[in-house]
């Protein structure tokens, strides 16, 4: 039985996966934001696999002070984790103006970059106890599009400029810029991945204030897009896989060009040591 850390576990492909993991008889550790809906999920999965190796941690990603306490808890209850997969994402198109944190860092920043650094870097000690330690981030295909993109380090929190949309690239480029920068600089025997995740069934009720020209858009697109289910073998097979990959797949397992901009080792200098100076 491996123990297996999903973020954003109680909704979408990363629901999907605690299931399929549950299903394979792993132990399961969800960290979720929504407390009430992740414990009937949680409680769903148990009933339906009946594996009862299912954990329920509540953390809101956005709060750094959050995720080291959540580091904390999992040092203090956990000897070992084999795969931590950073799948949960802050992303709603219909957003009109940044949002910032207590904190006073840019939400979709904190939740998408800053939440998978400290948590990786956290989970480091006990993922290097495994004998196939893995550490996954998720990438998006959208990002392809972005072929010269480079990430801005003077507008992290994009105070500047702040499209939902753009901040969203700019964040899965900084993700694959630390998925890189991870795999270059640990010395321990762990092996670190990032999955270009392509067009995806969405549930578009999480986003009520969507106009009705953008869910009519999202429904077009359904039409030609995997589920979460078929997404979500991606994430078992390789969480679970004794093969080794590229750094970079797609949900074939095949390999995928990395973005140049997350091969910019002067600018992966740059956020890392913002990444840590929050600290």
């Amino acid at each position: 039985m491996r123990t297996i850390l999903i973020t954003g576990a109680n909704s979408g492909i990363g629901k999907a996966a605690a299931y399929q993991f549950a299903k394979k008889g792993e132990q399961v550790i969800m960290v979720c934001r929504n407390q009430l809906h992740a414990a009937e999920v949680r409680t769903k999965i148990i009933e339906e696999t009946n594996n009862h190796n299912i954990h329920l941690f509540i953390c809101d990603l956005a709060i750094i002070q959050a995720v080291k306490k959540l580091v904390d808890q999992l040092t203090n209850t956990y000897e070992v984790i084999d795969v931590v997969i950073n799948n949960a994402a802050d992303f709603d198109i219909s957003r009109k103006k940044v949002e910032i944190t207590v904190e006073g860092r840019e939400k979709q920043f904190a939740t998408n970059v800053v939440a998978p650094y400290y948590l990786s870097r956290g989970l480091i000690p006990l993922v290097k106890k495994s004998q196939n330690g893995k550490i996954i981030n998720i990438s998006s295909q959208g990002l392809s599009l972005f072929p010269f993109m480079q990430l801005n380090v003077r507008d992290l929190n994009a105070q500047k400029h702040y499209r939902p949309s753009k901040q969203y690239y700019q964040n899965k480029l900084a993700l694959l810029m630390l998925t890189d920068y991870f795999a270059r600089t640990n010395e321990e025997d762990i092996h670190f991945y990032a999955i270009r995740v392509p067009n995806v069934k969405v549930d578009i009720s999480r986003y009520p204030k969507l106009s009705k020209m953008a869910k009519s858009m999202y429904k077009i697109k359904s039409k030609f897009a995997l589920s979460v289910e078929e997404m979500a073998k991606v994430y078992v097979e390789l969480a679970l896989s004794d093969s080794q990959y590229p750094l970079y797949i797609n949900e074939k397992f095949k390999a995928v060009k990395i973005n140049r901009g997350a091969r910019n080792q002067e600018r992966s200098k740059v956020l890392v040591s913002y990444l840590n100076s929050l600290a």
